[in-house]
């Protein structure tokens, strides 16, 4: 069956063309669709293959060595809640009995994946934290939860767990993120670079 479709594409190809059928308006325009889409797709793979040359992504690598030279890994705990009221009745609650954090998370917190581990985030880097939400942690200091406060469309209880220097991946483990991201990151500029250039702009009526 394999073989059959193999001969009777190429015989109608060579049938199609002796008609001159790919000289029709509708194929020349679907052939330049096509083309177009798969250069452009060829052109991201090799955008992406230039952004991951492994130099690029040791440079990468060493300048990101550099910038977590002096950063923290922060390990907090946090409740969230809808109102300040409920936020306040917790509050009262963990005064009375603070190790009853945990618990508290698991049953009322909205975040319910970080609440099933009790309210806890484990180590991150302090960069992927709010400023505020960390000052407020330190305040309370380690072991304790500081009182709560309006972060966004919620209210917050956090508790300050732990913290030390930043954790630096070997570059061996680190190389094939960074060159996902490198990729990635080179397409977007691409993208958004070009749309700038272009000058579109859109009338509404």
């Amino acid at each position: 069956i394999f073989i059959k479709e193999l001969v009777l594409k190429e015989i109608s190809y060579k049938k199609a063309k002796a008609r001159s059928l790919n000289k029709d308006k509708d194929y020349q325009e679907a052939l330049k669709i096509f083309e177009s889409e798969l250069l452009k797709q060829k052109l991201f793979i090799a955008l992406a293959k230039e952004a991951t040359d492994e130099k690029n992504v040791k440079k990468n690598y060493d300048e990101l060595v550099v910038k977590l030279k002096n950063k923290k890994d922060i390990n907090i705990s946090y409740i969230a809640v809808k109102t300040e009221k409920e936020v306040n009745q917790i509050y009262q609650s963990l005064l009375k009995s603070p190790a009853s954090f945990a618990t508290q998370a698991r049953k009322k917190s909205l975040d319910k994946e970080v609440a099933k581990k009790g309210g806890n985030l484990g180590f991150v880097l302090e960069d992927a934290i709010p400023s505020e939400i960390i000052n407020q942690a330190r305040k309370a200091g380690k072991g304790n939860f500081a009182k709560p406060i309006k972060f966004t469309n919620k209210w917050i209880i956090v508790k300050f767990e732990d913290e030390r220097p930043a954790e630096i991946t070997p570059y061996e483990k680190a190389k094939d993120a960074l060159a996902k991201n490198l990729a990635k990151k080179a397409i977007e500029e691409f993208v958004s670079q070009s749309l700038e250039k272009a000058k579109i702009s859109v009338l509404l009526k």
